[in-house]
């Protein structure tokens, strides 16, 4: 009976709340897991994630960007989309999450969360539920996969004429 009345309860959410509202529920910038920050910040890579924990989100965009870094770094890239987000970006941090989840690392479940929370964001329903299917396949965290879960049934059970 809960299981049932739990279904109805989605498809009857999923029926009026809007993505916007979903975005509001669901996204929460990460934490910083790249590096350990104890006092002031000594290097570079540390002025940009002090400034990102600060959410001077714009400050640390500058500072990523002044990083002398010949290679791709999936880390610094995935922060700096949750930056350009932060900052009413969504283009930018869904083109680095696009690039991040290509590679095999810590950060690719997560570049598929993101994404789909960008995608959701942008009202683009179809990629949303693409990337969430992708992050529930990937991602070893119970929790989260549930979280999943429970907005792919909502996005799924949308009316047609609210995706785009």
């Amino acid at each position: 009976i809960l299981v049932i009345y739990g279904s109805i309860h989605l498809k009857e959410i999923g029926s009026r709340v809007s993505n916007a509202g979903l975005y509001a529920d669901y996204y929460v910038p990460p934490g910083n897991e790249y590096i350990t920050l104890e006092g002031e910040p000594s290097n570079e890579v540390e002025k940009a994630f002090f400034a990102y924990e600060q959410r001077q989100y714009e400050s640390a965009i500058v500072a990523f960007n002044n990083l002398e870094i010949e290679q791709m770094n999936i880390g610094i890239d995935f922060y700096k989309a949750i930056c350009y987000a932060e900052i009413d970006n969504p283009n930018k941090a869904i083109n680095l999450l696009s690039r991040i989840k290509r590679f095999e690392s810590d950060y690719a479940a997560k570049a598929y969360w993101y994404l789909a929370l960008f995608q959701m964001r942008k009202e683009n329903d179809p990629q949303a539920i693409m990337n969430l299917q992708d992050f529930i396949e990937l991602t070893q965290d119970q929790e989260w996969r549930q979280k999943a879960i429970e907005l792919l049934k909502i996005l799924m059970d949308k009316p047609e004429k609210g995706n785009k």
